[in-house]
């Protein structure tokens, strides 16, 4: 690079530095730039362009020492680029869409596909049919599950859509306005995308998981429900396969039929008929084993055997296709946790041994305490039927402390029903 020494210097740029008043201030950053520009200003530099691509292009080290202190993010200075960019964004509208299309969007490109393929590459979101057991089932529907592996994998894709989602429209603010003024909540009309769905059980423990932010912001809906299905149809067309399977099995067993479950595989929301039916195999003979161990491990269980009866008729009955019946046997294997010592006894059994032909219905008939218990018990499912579908319920003060007291009644069911199926089981 040639010395700069011999260039001559604009003596009335000159003298302007040797005439400024004395209450110039040359240590002011303000000032210093000002001065700066009508350099630049003197070489007749056609605009700042050619002076910015010089700073963040040069390779001497002079100047990317002091361009590196710019693009420093630093606890006692903020983000320099930052700034510029919001200066840029804000006073200069015209320029806007090209500073979106230009900068923005190359950016928000580069991130897609980072994140997605920290997606797609994430062994929990993948699931081998073979490896899908009950139990793997059961953590992956844990609330707030999903949605924890989304946000870590693809942070700025999920506060992008978490924007788009959560972000107030037109009844939102005019309710916000009103609240804040401290005027009736009566909005000149209603959004009728925010009634709740009949049957929507948001008010209980899988809504609370997920954060109950949503309804402090007036949604009728978690928007955190969405972002982890648009994320799944997102990921499910390029390599994982996590929620469409899950999603798949849930349809197929509501009774959803072939044709629709082929249709919302073709739209990544769910994984084909033939993978639902290998994944019902697996978890069906994964269920047999857990029964089969829970049987022979030491603990109290009983057996529920329930007899199903299909009648399948013909239209037109034929000689090789006549009116036919299915029997089946349906069988469930319930564990009773905490059972007590003297159930299991062997000598209290023989003892009891042939009793059970001298039984009549008193023997088995409810207390008064098993009785007051399931009392307490409907009175529980009342108010949970009330809690959760009344019209009006969200106004309710008090309306969190009555669900706690509801779900206490129901758990009582559960302990009276023990203590009679102990009752069963020593008429030997």
């Amino acid at each position: 690079m040639a010395s700069l020494d011999g260039i001559d210097v604009n003596p009335d740029w000159a003298a302007l530095l040797c005439n400024l008043p004395s209450s110039v201030d040359l240590k002011n950053p303000q000032t210093q730039c000002h001065l700066l520009f009508t350099l630049l200003v003197f070489f007749s530099l056609p605009s700042v362009r050619e002076f910015l691509v010089f700073l963040f292009e040069s390779s001497i080290p002079a100047v990317k020492q002091r361009v590196g202190i710019f693009m420093g993010n630093t606890q006692t200075n903020d983000f320099g680029p930052e700034r510029v960019f919001k200066a840029w964004h804000n006073r200069f509208p015209r320029s806007v869409p090209h500073l979106h299309s230009m900068i923005v969007k190359p950016c928000m490109h580069e991130i897609a596909l980072k994140e997605s393929d920290q997606v797609i590459n994430d062994p929990r979101l993948k699931v081998r049919l073979f490896d899908c057991t009950l139990q793997y089932i059961r953590n992956i529907l844990n609330p707030g599950e999903l949605p924890t592996i989304y946000s870590e994998d693809a942070l700025y894709t999920w506060d992008y859509l978490s924007v788009f989602t959560t972000s107030p429209n037109r009844w939102r603010k005019e309710r916000a306005r009103t609240e804040k003024d401290g005027k009736p909540n009566t909005p000149s009309e209603v959004d009728e995308c925010e009634e709740t769905v009949p049957g929507a059980m948001d008010d209980f423990a899988g809504a609370r998981e997920t954060g109950g932010f949503w309804k402090c912001m007036g949604f009728a809906r978690n928007p955190t429900f969405a972002l982890v299905f648009v994320f799944s149809l997102m990921a499910f067309t390029r390599n994982t396969n996590l929620l469409p399977m899950i999603l798949g099995l849930f349809l197929e067993i509501g009774g959803t039929g072939s044709r629709i479950l082929n249709t919302l595989s073709n739209a990544g929301a769910c994984v084909s008929v033939t993978t639902i039916e290998r994944l019902r195999k697996v978890l069906s003979e994964d269920a047999v084993a857990y029964a089969v161990a829970l049987m022979q491990s030491p603990g109290m269980f009983f057996l529920i055997f329930d007899n199903i009866n299909i009648f399948l008729r013909k239209s037109q009955q034929r000689l090789f296709n006549k009116n036919s019946m299915i029997h089946a046997t349906n069988a469930a294997v319930i564990a009773i946790p905490d059972a007590e010592p003297a159930a299991t006894e062997f000598g209290a059994k023989q003892k009891a041994r042939g009793k059970r032909a001298t039984a009549t219905g008193r023997d088995i008939l409810p207390s008064e305490d098993d009785e007051a218990k399931m009392l307490s018990s409907f009175t529980g499912l009342v108010m949970t039927l009330v809690l959760a579908y009344c019209p009006g319920r969200k106004d309710w003060e008090d309306r969190n402390p009555m669900l706690e007291v509801a779900e206490n009644f129901i758990s009582r069911l559960a302990r009276s029903l023990e203590a009679a199926l102990r009752r069963v089981g020593g008429l030997g």
